[in-house]
């Protein structure tokens, strides 16, 4: 934890070299996916900001590949209702977090997309967690929108 700013740091200013894209982007998007993504110092979200719109900038496929993961989460065979919440519900923040961290109308051609991502996980009902989620994240994509709106 208390290398976790500078290492951030780092890793910021080695995404900003095009010709090395092909050595952390794949593994910078697993880091970005881990569940414990979000259990870090606050002052180093800034750099995993920037971090996360050089990874998304330069690759549209790691955006799809993350909606696609958000509309196809399923519990497992033997895992309760709980459990597949908390993964859809860690899945909408890490979609959140990707569309606050990429600039305005980056992604005005997923809209739809994400709009069907938000209502499916409106349909599950009682999920309080999935719901604070939802909201979370159209408090994200209106203001990211909102100019293609104008």
């Amino acid at each position: 934890m208390p290398n976790s700013k500078a290492s951030a740091a780092l890793l910021s200013s080695i995404t900003d070299y095009q010709y090395c894209r092909k050595a952390w982007s794949k593994e910078l998007f697993e880091a970005l996916m881990d569940p414990e993504f979000f259990i870090m110092d606050p002052t180093a979200l800034p750099q995993w900001k920037i971090i996360t719109e050089h990874l998304i900038a330069h690759d549209n496929l790691l955006f799809q590949d993350l909606l696609v993961r958000v509309t196809t989460a399923t519990g497992g065979l033997f895992s309760s209702n709980e459990v597949f919440y908390t993964q859809k519900a860690r899945l909408l923040r890490r979609l959140s977090f990707t569309i606050f961290c990429c600039e305005y109308n980056q992604f005005a051609k997923y809209i739809s997309k994400i709009q069907e991502c938000f209502v499916e996980a409106l349909k599950l009902g009682q999920a309080y967690q999935v719901i604070r989620e939802v909201f979370l994240g159209f408090r994200v994509v209106i203001p990211a929108v909102m100019t293609t709106l104008r």
